[in-house]
């Protein structure tokens, strides 16, 4: 039982329902109730703002008939009294909601708890509470409703409570040393208020922090053009000290987290931080994440392209930190804060712990590789020796040998001529030399890694098979594996399965992508191109690739353009961006699969298309490959270990709408499409048009 006003007004029952009124008069007269909650609103008062100058012949009794359908709303979602919530008083009425759930009196419930712990001297729990307060706003206050001076004057209030909150947020984290964490903030806040100086100069603040002072510099010239413009004045006092600090290189904030840090403030060059040839910063200097004491709890960095430059003093200070081939921290990444917390609890494990090793799996394009690239980069300072990142290219046509990663291994913890001592040629694979070969790098690798704290990042893992040899020279190292199939065969792993990432965390990496100003100005067109990208963070990050390259291109259309095209996937394709082919990749990983399980999912798979099933369960499956239902069964078993389709109740598989395109291709050949390769089969040819289309009809 819930109400919903930081965005959109909605109702939700009991049942988890929309219970949200339909008519626009009564949505007026509910949102009327709820700008005054608690406190008493005069019939008089109603009519004025409900049906202003247009009343109706009996006012006083169209306010009754509302009054009387909100009760019976209460009523019947809520299980409650009715006349208890909306309270009758002479001459009007109280909406009393104390013992149910309303956003925003738990935004700002968040908000004076996230004060309490900050007076206590608990910041990082201030900012965590913070972030979990502003998470929860869908948009504008009272959306969807007629003008009325009542809500509007609330809705204001609420957004200021909102600005403020994120500004708190912002020196918040920047004290805490991660100033990653309120570039994003910060940037939608100063595009909702262009004049907000405070925001500014945080975000001035956020930005050099992170090594991007031109950016900076470019958010000082655009507030004082602003101010010019519009209102003939100049920034404020501490805005231009913020400035002129910037120009002659003194940084207070980078002093304050190197002094936090006990580590020398970074060395500055002509007013910037001193960098290498051409100003760009020497790979070695790549930004590890902060501290897991000073970490957000609940959100992931989510545009973090480099770090705070005290940080990476201090990491070279100390020595620590040393990365070996991790992927550039992705800029945009959103949400996944469980699945995160999660991996990092488990690598985070004490030294020699033979469970600090997880396997995250999901469909193509669901963002595993991200998902590990951040983990690696926010874990620096715990895996001082080394963070080795080895693509396995497990959806590839040929897979590289174990000697051949062990070999990579090696090389990157110490070089060609390193600690490690040069490497012989390689040998074949599969002979007696390359089996002699794999048991003496296994020898050498365990011998590199023994008290050593590294982490081993095993991207794009084609199954179980591929991996465990390559484990075990690992003894006492984390390791973190991603993979289309949940590696359930191997031992000791903690599984993390990821998908569709929720709405709104969807249409928050579409604003991170395409621009928040943008996002925010057509948010139910945002909200339907996720809808129609499926929530897959890969078809997300086409899109807003789409939108950022074609400023004049809006949600409106491309909505359209994904509703219409004779293929979905024909929108989803960018530069290297594909979703065709990482599915297509997916589903020949299957057809070359050793076991049976794979082969046939292999082949179900286009058979789905071919029906253009959203469902289907091993029955079903198995009259599609004329097999019987226990061959159903593991077809499905295996379409749902490489993520195509997602298990439900009773054996029912639900088909992600992105796979239903794909496979319907497949089926049909198009979009130069080849059938992947099918295994030989019994019984006679499969019937043209035969079996149902979804459960119901099984």
């Amino acid at each position: 039982m819930h109400i919903s006003v930081l965005g959109v007004i909605a109702v939700t029952g009991r049942e988890g329902g929309d219970a949200t009124p339909t008519a626009a008069k009564d949505l007026a007269f509910l949102g009327e109730l709820l700008a005054h909650a608690g406190s008493f609103v005069s019939s008089d008062h109603l009519v004025d703002r409900v049906w202003g100058r247009r009343p109706t012949a009996d006012p006083l009794n169209a306010v009754q008939v509302r009054v009387s359908r909100l009760r019976r709303l209460f009523r019947k979602e809520w299980g409650v009294d009715g006349e208890a919530v909306v309270v009758t008083k002479p001459g009007g009425y109280v909406l009393d909601l104390d013992r149910y759930a309303v956003d925003a009196r738990d935004f700002e419930d968040l908000v004076r708890q996230s004060r309490c712990r900050r007076e206590h001297g608990d910041p990082s729990g201030a900012a965590g509470v913070l972030a979990r307060g502003l998470a929860m706003w869908r948009g504008a206050p009272f959306s969807g409703l007629q003008d009325s001076p009542c809500t509007a004057a609330e809705a204001a209030r609420l957004e200021e409570v909102r600005a403020t909150a994120a500004e708190t947020y912002a020196e918040l984290v920047l004290g805490l040393g991660r100033p990653q964490d309120a570039v994003g903030t910060l940037g939608v806040l100063t595009s909702r208020y262009p004049l907000r100086e405070h925001a500014h100069r945080l975000l001035m603040e956020a930005l050099h922090a992170c090594g991007r002072p031109a950016e900076a510099l470019l958010v000082y010239e655009r507030l004082r053009g602003r101010l010019a413009e519009q209102l003939g004045v100049a920034p404020g006092q501490q805005v231009q000290a913020r400035y002129q600090a910037l120009l002659s290189g003194r940084d207070e904030a980078l002093d304050r987290t190197a002094a936090r840090l006990g580590v020398p403030a970074p060395a500055r060059t002509r007013g910037r931080v001193a960098a290498g040839r051409d100003g760009v910063r020497p790979r070695s200097q790549a930004h590890p994440p902060a501290p897991p004491h000073v970490r957000a709890p609940d959100r992931v960095p989510a545009r973090a392209t480099t770090a705070a430059t005290a940080t990476t003093a201090a990491m070279a200070a100390t020595g620590h930190g040393a990365v070996s081939g991790i992927p550039r921290l992705p800029a945009c990444f959103t949400g996944r804060t469980e699945a995160v917390g999660l991996v990092e609890r488990v690598l985070d494990g004490p030294a020699g712990n033979a469970a600090r090793a997880v396997a995250v799996s999901g469909m193509p394009g669901a963002g595993k590789s991200a998902l590990a690239a951040v983990v690696a980069h926010r874990m620096g300072e715990r895996f001082p020796d080394g963070r080795i990142h080895l693509d396995l290219r497990g959806g590839g046509a040929a897979p590289p040998p174990a000697a051949r990663v062990l070999r990579q291994a090696l090389t990157l913890l110490g070089g060609e001529r390193g600690p490690v001592g040069p490497l012989e040629p390689e040998p074949a694979p599969g002979s007696d030399a390359g089996a002699q070969e794999l048991s003496r790098l296994t020898a050498r690798l365990r011998r590199a890694v023994t008290g050593r704290r590294v982490l081993f990042v095993f991207d794009d893992v084609a199954g179980a098979a591929q991996l465990r040899p390559l484990l075990e020279p690992l003894a006492g190292c984390a390791v973190l594996a991603t993979s289309r199939s949940p590696l359930a065969g191997l031992d000791g792993f903690t599984l993390v399965r990821v998908g569709p990432l929720p709405p709104t965390d969807s249409v928050e990496l579409l604003s991170r992508l395409a621009g928040a100003g943008r996002v925010a100005a057509e948010a139910a067109e945002a909200g339907r191109v996720a809808d129609l990208c499926g929530h897959l963070p890969l078809a997300l990050r086409v899109v807003g690739a789409r939108l950022a390259a074609h400023p004049a291109l809006s949600l409106a259309d491309l909505a359209g353009a994904l509703a219409r095209g004779a293929s979905r996937l024909d929108e989803l394709e960018f530069d290297d961006l594909s979703v065709r082919r990482s599915l297509a990749s997916g589903h020949r990983a299957l057809a070359r699969a050793s076991d049976t399980r794979g082969r046939l999912a292999a082949r179900l798979l286009p058979l789905l298309g071919g029906k253009r099933l959203a469902e289907v369960t091993p029955a079903l499956a198995g009259r599609l490959l004329e097999l019987g239902p226990e061959a159903g069964a593991s077809a499905l078993e295996g379409l749902a270990a490489a993520g195509f389709v997602t298990a439900g109740r009773d054996g029912c598989h639900a088909v992600h709408a992105l796979v239903q395109d794909y496979a319907r291709e497949v089926a049909e050949g198009g979009a130069g499409h080849r059938r992947a390769p099918e295994p030989a089969r019994p019984g006679p040819a499969r019937r043209p048009g035969s079996g149902p289309r979804t459960c119901s009809s099984r």
